[in-house]
């Protein structure tokens, strides 16, 4: 990065981010539709004010403790930070109008299809950070798939972000109707930078009717990092959404996730592990809206706390009233392994039709010390025990992954963290 194209502010990064962005800053893409979603995109963003403790979703996050004046802001005079997008796909896909890419190159191969994604990402509810990478964030990748089309193999992308600076990211998979595909995404942090990060990303999801996505997400960030996602699926009839993601790293991470069951007999299908240790925090705020008759979500999150990590789940199931013969269900469980870990669970039900089946739970437990026992008389040490109860407890939800290599991946990361930790 040559220095005539970084701007460095050492003052507060709330106030940098007031200074350095404004309306004469907005991207231009000389493409008319797409700078308009911007500008209404800005409009939304001017109007929010920065989170509090007095927002329902914020009032258990120290903001005081954002790393506002720890860090440069640094930008690129010409857009923000770039990650490094790697996409591992066919030249077959490409022949078939399969787009996969970066967002800088799909505004101007893919301009329409791109335009009407951006324009969901602009028009769902979002906060303040979310507006924020609506309108400056130019870095993020997009996935097209054409009605009726499938992808030949699994889509993969790695997405690293190095820098020590404000990261804005906007992804987008945008799948047609009778579309159908297979996606990977790795996101790592530097995990070697000892300098404070602050990463904002978007993800927008929208499934055409009878589409069949599944995604599989792993975070694997520095322990430095502060990270604030916010995902929105938008789901026509007869659609399905199997979405799995693994979090490990960040020293505090807030994830807000949505799922709009839009069209009927739509299905949706999402579990979530996590680990959390030394003084980790990790927020998710979820939503499963179920908005027509006959729609279907699962949703599991399983946690392992160490050290005097923190973690907090609220969840929420609504079932609009003409949202008959719905079937929502919902679970918290977290598994402490030290006496200084904490993990608050709050499950919601919100039901306004009727002929609907809705259910959630929450744990908050311990290693059993039977199990423990057991294990320990047939050979193993506490560590060896703890470990492999520890691995079986998480277990469940990466055997939901079929993709063989996938899981295989997963359960190293999995292992790797729980050594580490």
């Amino acid at each position: 990065m040559k220095k005539d194209q970084v701007l460095s502010i050492a003052k507060d990064l709330q106030d940098s981010i007031e200074n350095w962005f404004g309306a004469e800053e907005i991207p231009v893409s000389a493409i008319q539709p797409l700078d308009l979603l911007r500008k209404k995109a800005w409009k939304k963003f001017k109007a929010l004010s920065w989170p509090t403790n007095k927002d329902e979703e914020w009032k258990k996050v120290d903001l005081k403790n954002f790393p506002f004046n720890k860090m440069k802001a640094i930008r690129l005079l010409n857009g923000d930070i770039k990650a490094d997008l790697l996409f591992a796909s066919s030249e077959e896909n490409r022949v078939r109008n399969i787009f996969l890419g970066c967002s800088e190159d799909a505004v101007f191969k893919h301009t329409e299809e791109f335009t009407l994604a951006y324009e969901q990402l602009v028009d769902d509810d979002r906060n303040k950070f979310g507006y924020l990478a609506a309108v400056f964030g130019t870095s993020g990748s997009f996935i097209y798939v054409p009605p009726n089309i499938k992808t030949e193999e699994t889509v993969e992308i790695t997405l690293s972000h190095k820098e020590e600076s404000l990261g804005l990211f906007n992804h987008m998979i945008w799948l047609e109707s009778g579309a159908s595909a297979e996606v990977v995404i790795d996101i790592n942090g530097d995990t070697s930078n000892r300098d404070a990060q602050l990463s904002v990303s978007n993800f927008s999801i929208h499934l055409g009717e009878g589409a069949k996505l599944t995604l599989i997400e792993t975070h694997n960030e520095s322990d430095r990092s502060w990270d604030i996602y916010q995902s929105v699926a938008k789901l026509d009839a007869k659609s399905e959404l199997n979405w799995t993601i693994v979090k490990t790293g960040s020293h505090f991470s807030k994830q807000f996730l949505q799922v709009d069951l839009e069209g009927q007999d739509s299905k949706a299908k999402i579990a979530c592990i996590y680990l959390a240790g030394g003084k980790q925090e990790m927020e998710f705020n979820t939503r499963q809206n179920h908005l027509s008759q006959g729609t279907g979500s699962d949703l599991m999150y399983k946690g392992v706390l160490m050290g005097d990590s923190r973690t907090l789940f609220s969840g929420m199931i609504q079932v609009k009233p003409n949202a008959i013969k719905s079937d929502g269900y919902q679970a918290n469980r977290n598994l402490i392994l030290s006496s200084n870990a904490h993990a608050d669970s709050q499950p919601g039900l919100e039901i306004l039709a009727n002929d609907v089946r809705c259910t959630h739970g929450a744990t908050v437990g311990q290693i059993d010390m039977d199990e423990l026992f057991y294990l320990k008389s047939r050979g193993l040490d506490d560590r060896g025990a703890r470990r492999l109860i520890t691995q079986g407890f998480l277990n469940p939800v990466i055997d939901q992954v079929a993709l063989e290599p996938v899981r295989k991946k997963m359960l190293k990361l999995v292992d790797s963290n729980l050594e580490e930790i």
